[in-house]
């Protein structure tokens, strides 16, 4: 009966709009995640409907676990390359050709082998559809609709008037790849939420908090944040106050894409991550990858075939840039000292060539071999998961996979990302233990040439 009210429900809402469709009761299981577009209305930047992923069944605000997870999927910084990405990869700025339902996998998913983690927890989903870091204020005169710092906000919101429990034992929330910026940059809002709603544990992921360095993409950035980001919520998105916490030792980017800017600048995170986590109520969890597997193909395209030295030095050295050591080799010159991440902060660094662990909408991520890709980097997809394909420097193709099992099967001094963030999510304070881990590294690559002279230890 639920799920027959429920598509009369989705046939209204829609009805008025060109994103009609109907729930297919045959097609969704009790385990599925729906998709339910906020209200009051917030677009995408195609202008359908934003929205969120969440549990077909009601009663699902009554569980004491939650997990709420924002994807990623890139940027688009000026109106030109917002056009070509919504039609050359439609869904990345439209909701349009979205699943109606999902079935959640790696973190989200309800099979307890494949996810120790969180498989008894109640999930929400939130795409990404603005392709602004969700940071948009939704400026009415942009032509691409930017509004996802709307999203974000909307989503909290959401979710706190969706519980029906007087307080939460354990919320997570995670952010991938571009998500993971939005996370660090309403780190405030969800404590301020987390706060409303009880919550004893909240725990924050941030999955691959990185970017490429290019000159040309640093300053395009800047001028979209500049057009439609409000600067009085996130100052640190403002030129001048990434020129006054910037270093030139890190990345020329603004402060509000740089986890490490952010960890040492950003008064609310920085006072969070300073005070002791006696009593394990909240935790920041980052994971990176030192080679970083988008950065590898974008910037490989351009080397020449018989590359000098100093090219593939080049070359290292920005793929470090978006990965792990570039920040790590930054803190140690600054602090001297990793532990000055903070008493909250774990920071788990593999030597793995990947970007993202995790892979919650499967579903989602597999939409992008759905297009005609005009692109030197193809998108490939197979039954558990979806790639990067490429050529590098050498001529040989390679592909980067990220697949269901990949938190499972990348490792980081030995341990599975899956059970790093099961400890990082479970552990009692006392057994719980903070700071950098990362592989020990031996080899020609592990130490680009040119790095370490220009970042001492």
């Amino acid at each position: 009966m639920y799920l027959r009210c429920l598509v009369l429900w989705a046939f209204v809402l829609f009805g008025e709009t060109c994103h009609c469709y109907a729930l297919n009761i045959d097609e969704i299981s009790n385990d599925d995640l729906v998709f339910v577009p906020f209200e009051p209305f917030i677009p995408c930047g195609d202008g359908s409907p934003a929205g969120i992923y969440q549990e077909v069944l009601p009663g699902s605000g009554s569980g004491k676990n939650h997990v709420m997870m924002f994807l990623g999927g890139g940027v688009c910084t000026n109106a030109e390359d917002c056009r070509k990405k919504l039609e050359t990869d439609p869904y990345q700025l439209s909701s349009k050709l979205w699943p109606q339902s999902l079935k959640g996998s790696t973190i989200l998913s309800r099979n307890a082998t494949e996810n120790p983690v969180a498989s008894g927890f109640t999930r929400w989903v939130i795409p990404y559809c603005s392709q602004d870091l969700f940071l948009g204020n939704g400026n009415p005169s942009t032509e691409i609709k930017r509004a996802g710092d709307v999203v974000f906000e909307s989503a909290l919101n959401h979710w706190k008037d969706s519980l029906e429990s007087e307080s939460i034992d354990t919320l997570i929330v995670g952010g991938i790849s571009a998500g993971a910026i939005a996370l660090l940059n309403h780190v405030g809002s969800v404590q301020r939420v987390s706060k409303v709603a009880n919550v004893n544990k909240l725990r924050l992921i941030f999955d691959s908090v990185s970017v490429a360095s290019r000159t040309e993409n640093i300053r395009d950035t800047q001028a979209a944040l500049e057009e439609i980001v409000d600067f009085d919520k996130h100052p640190l998105c403002n030129l001048t106050y990434t020129m006054n916490f910037q270093t030139t030792e890190l990345w020329n980017i603004p402060c509000c894409v740089s986890i490490h800017c952010m960890l040492e600048n950003d008064p609310i995170i920085r006072e969070l991550t300073q005070t002791s986590d006696e009593n394990g109520t909240e935790r920041l969890l980052l994971l990176d990858s030192i080679y970083d597997a988008h950065v590898i193909l974008k910037t490989s395209s351009n080397v020449p075939s018989n590359p000098s030295i100093l090219e593939i030095d080049a070359l290292t050295s920005e793929v470090m840039e978006a990965g792990g050591a570039r920040g790590q080799q930054f803190l140690q010159s600054t602090y001297g000292s990793i532990n000055r991440l903070g008493n909250r902060v774990l920071w788990a660094v593999s030597n793995v060539v990947g970007h993202v662990y995790l892979v919650p909408a499967l579903e989602i991520d597999q939409l992008r071999c759905d297009f005609n890709q005009d692109t030197p980097i193809k998108a490939v997809c197979r039954e558990d998961g979806f790639g990067f394909r490429g050529k590098l420097f050498n001529g040989l193709e390679a592909t980067a996979w990220l697949t269901t099992e990949s938190w499972k099967l990348c490792t980081v001094n030995k341990d599975s990302i899956q059970n790093i963030i099961f400890d990082f999510v479970h552990a009692k304070p006392e057994n719980m233990s903070y700071g950098l881990v990362r592989d020990v590294c031996s080899g020609p690559n592990c130490v680009p040439i040119g790095v370490t002279d220009r970042n001492p230890a």
